[in-house]
């Protein structure tokens, strides 16, 4: 199987369940903010330049003075088990011999510590903040225990999205399924209701609405492991974070999993990333698929991006061996890319090699 995208998306449909392929694929109410986030890179074409020296091309990067072999990280996403044995690992190994980086998360069927044993020296722990602050000191302590290089705070889920398409499949995992940060709680295991709600419950008993910049205070006089923020979207937001001491922000719309009609990432981030004055190192976090997304990203100021869904594909439809092939595919593609741009180095992607796809024309960026 060829590891593209499109094609892993394909075969991963075909083996899975309606339930699970929509839990995966699928985005707040009609969707319409996962088609955004794809329909944005859209809107970009890529402005080679010529007779530069690109027969040697450097991806390497550093990420909170880790360093990465090429600008890309595994987005947090839970419950691999549902797809295949080794959950987690897969993407944590792949990551390691490749590296990449990692955002482990809280709702990972592996625990951090498997994930930090398996995975790259950059990793991250995304975080959810808890109503009940114990599990989450615990959770930061572990990872700092275990070696991570910061905690990655999800911002945007103060409640869970309309994620109607679970109730119409009536996704429900399998009872072996856990997040095992989480054994040590009560929280571990999803509630086993068959109407479709079994996550939506877990998060309205779990999560905090009421979090705010003082908690975010809070969790860093607590922690030694500098605090990155994810689901940030507004530039306003994006400078508060950087007076107030955040060490890193990802610009996510959750996957469009929490809001429909959102604004894509892509659309946000030039706004933060010229907010925050490169104080901060910035992640592109949502739709990104080949290596002409990554290099608009990077273009628009982008420090790394995510990669999300299609690691979850790949797991799905061949297991540990295609999500490698499908990273190894991207990490080759991203230096095919710049070399055809003209551009042997990450910095010489600025937003002179793009053009904006206009109504009425193309606009130089």
């Amino acid at each position: 199987m060829l590891p593209y995208a499109e094609d892993l998306e394909r075969a991963a449909v075909e083996v899975l369940d309606e339930a699970v392929a929509g839990f995966i694929s699928g985005g707040a109410g009609q969707g319409r903010t996962v088609e955004a986030n794809r329909a944005a890179f859209d809107r970009y074409r890529l402005r080679p330049r010529v007779l530069a020296d690109v027969g040697e091309v450097s991806l390497t990067t550093s990420m909170l003075e880790e360093p990465l072999d090429a600008p890309i990280m595994i987005a947090p996403m839970g419950t691999h088990e549902v797809l295949h044995p080794e959950g987690e690992l897969a993407s944590a190994n792949a990551a390691r011999a490749l590296g990449l980086g990692v955002i482990a998360s809280t709702a990972s069927s592996r625990t951090l510590e498997e994930i930090a044993e398996y995975g790259p020296r950059a990793r991250w722990f995304q975080l959810y903040v808890f109503r009940e602050r114990a599990v989450v000191a615990d959770l930061a302590e572990r990872a700092a225990a275990a070696g991570y290089n910061a905690l990655c705070i999800t911002v945007d889920t103060p409640v869970l999205g309309d994620r109607r398409i679970d109730r119409r499949t009536r996704f429900t995992p399998d009872p072996s399924i856990r997040w095992r940060n989480l054994d040590r709680s009560a929280a571990s295991a999803l509630p086993q209701v068959d109407d479709g709600t079994a996550v939506a419950r877990f998060i309205g008993e779990q999560l905090d609405p009421s979090l705010t910049w003082e908690h975010l205070r809070w969790l860093q006089e607590r922690s030694p492991l500098p605090i990155v923020l994810k689901g940030v979207l507004h530039p306003e937001d994006a400078a508060r974070a950087v007076d107030a001491g955040i060490a890193g922000l990802v610009v996510s719309n959750h996957g469009g999993r929490q809001l429909d009609r959102c604004v894509a990432t892509l659309e946000a981030l030039p706004d933060v990333v010229d907010a925050v004055g490169g104080e901060v190192p910035v992640v592109l976090d949502g739709g990104v698929r080949d290596a002409p997304d990554i290099a608009i990203a990077l273009a628009l100021g982008a420090t790394a991006v995510t990669v999300g869904r299609p690691v979850l594909w790949a797991l799905a439809a061949g297991g540990p061996a295609l999500v490698h092939a499908y990273l190894a595919e991207l990490v080759r593609d991203l230096r095919r890319t710049l070399q055809v741009l003209g551009c042997p180095r990450l910095r010489d992607l600025d937003r002179g090699v793009l053009v904006a796809s206009r109504a009425g024309g193309d606009t130089y960026c």
